[in-house]
């Protein structure tokens, strides 16, 4: 009796040790959550603030040029209306000035004549003589008002100029907020990679469940073999059933938490997976924001421009773990990763895309390229220089490469007739080469550079 009742002993205080792990486990997962769920908020309010402020640049744009449109109309139409006013009075001044100067010759007539009967008509001589100097002083009069129409004609075209220089302006301060807006591209590939660092704090949740089912197996191989032990003591002391019959009350308990735990990992892969969709499309929105200012200074209306080449999220979807409360193996299964793959290979899935992001970023290399008349020179600290040899024709700006997309923005100087900056070309390698192909479902960003060569330029 007092060898079973030592065994006992032995029994429960095992029993009490696998429950203080389960405990322990139950803990770490809860930690974890906890974690995921805080980055989970991070993000959203991050990703929030990046959406106020792109609808802010939008608005504030978008007021913007229709403002100052309306102010080149109307100063357009004006000057029309002053030109062809001035246009009218300079006619009708010519036309006095032809009568006035057909009055002239035709009083010089009368005077020839005059002369001849100079005796006879002394008085009707001074009268020519005072029509003559009335005349001349119309003429005089109608050269003045000639005069002041031609220095109005000249301050209208001052204030073309004005107009021109403004619109100059105007087209500046457009493309400095294009590159505002690329900023902010950028800032939401940031946080794009943020959220694969959760993804990755995920996956190693996910493999610290694994462990912990796997140690919840050996535990319940354990269990077995104590229940073994609590049937033969059985059957040695009826004074020890009780004691069984609570030990397995206490596997219930854990079976039962156990499932708890596999479900509330389920629900917490569908929730990733609604977060990962939700971010794929509000990426959608932001791509086709920043491609309709950068196509507005080329007077080519687009529609929404889809950019699927520029950095599209991986959509990955989480099949979880499925837990059936009435099978005891099946809850002690743990989750199968992403898509059915192991959380090692989906680190080195998300190191292969980020080594094709590397390379994509890398399609044009520092150096001197030629395509025709023109000679390129691309700086590495993302300025540019094109010069026309044909014509002279210098122009330099500042260049950004993402996604296989280049932007070519802040222009000094003209290449060539035709080329309007920004101009917004997909780059397409071509061995130490590349082509410049057309941008969007129009093909009009790109202007007259499309299909256009760049080999490298022999030093």
């Amino acid at each position: 009796m007092a060898a079973s009742l030592a065994a006992l002993k032995t029994a429960s205080g095992e029993l009490t040790d696998i429950q203080s792990r389960i405990e322990s486990s139950s803990g770490d997962l809860a930690g974890l959550d906890e974690r995921r769920e805080s980055a989970m908020a991070e993000f959203d309010k991050e990703l929030a603030a990046l959406a106020e402020q792109r609808t802010d640049a939008e608005t504030a744009l978008s007021t913007e040029l229709t403002g100052m449109t309306a102010q080149i109309e109307a100063a357009r139409q004006d000057f029309e209306s002053e030109l062809a006013a001035l246009a009218e009075r300079r006619d009708v001044a010519l036309t006095e000035a032809e009568n006035v100067e057909a009055s002239l010759n035709e009083a010089n007539n009368q005077l020839a004549q005059s002369t001849a009967q100079l005796e006879s008509q002394r008085s009707t001589l001074s009268g020519l003589d005072q029509e003559i100097a009335n005349r001349e002083a119309r003429r005089e009069e109608t050269q003045t008002a000639l005069t002041e129409v031609m220095k109005e004609v000249e301050t209208v075209g001052a204030r073309l100029k004005e107009a021109r220089d403004q619109e100059s302006t105007l087209r500046e301060t457009l493309s400095a907020l294009q590159a505002e807006a690329a900023t902010l591209s950028k800032e939401l590939a940031e946080a794009e990679t943020r959220i694969q660092q959760a993804r990755s704090t995920e996956a190693q949740a996910q493999e610290k469940s694994a462990e912990i089912s796997s140690s919840v197996a050996e535990l319940e191989d354990r269990k077995q073999q104590l229940e073994s032990e609590l049937s033969e003591l059985d059957l040695r002391s009826s004074d020890l059933r009780s004691d069984v019959s609570a030990a397995e009350e206490q596997r219930t308990n854990v079976q039962t938490e156990l499932k708890d735990m596999t479900a509330l990992l389920q629900t917490r892969s569908d929730e990733l997976l609604k977060v990962e969709q939700r971010i794929i499309e509000q990426q959608d929105a932001a791509d086709s924001a920043t491609a309709e200012p950068a196509e507005t200074p080329s007077g080519d209306p687009e529609a929404s421009t889809t950019t699927e080449e520029q950095n599209a999220a991986p959509q990955i979807e989480d099949s979880g773990t499925s837990a059936d409360p009435s099978d005891e193996d099946t809850a002690e299964a743990t989750p199968s990763g992403v898509d059915g793959v192991s959380p090692n290979q989906a680190a080195q899935s998300q190191s292969d895309r980020a080594d094709a992001e590397q390379s994509t970023k890398a399609t044009i290399e520092p150096g001197t390229y030629r395509t025709g008349d023109i000679l390129a020179h691309f700086e590495a600290d993302g300025t540019f220089n094109m010069r026309n040899e044909q014509s002279g024709d210098n122009v330099a700006g500042e260049y950004f490469l993402e996604a296989e997309v280049v932007t070519l923005s802040s222009p000094v100087g003209a290449l060539r007739q035709g080329v309007n900056f920004p101009l917004r070309c997909v780059v397409e390698p071509d061995g130490e080469a590349f082509i410049l192909r057309a941008f969007g479902p129009e093909g009009l960003a790109c202007g007259p550079l499309t299909d256009a060569a760049y080999a490298k330029a022999q030093p």
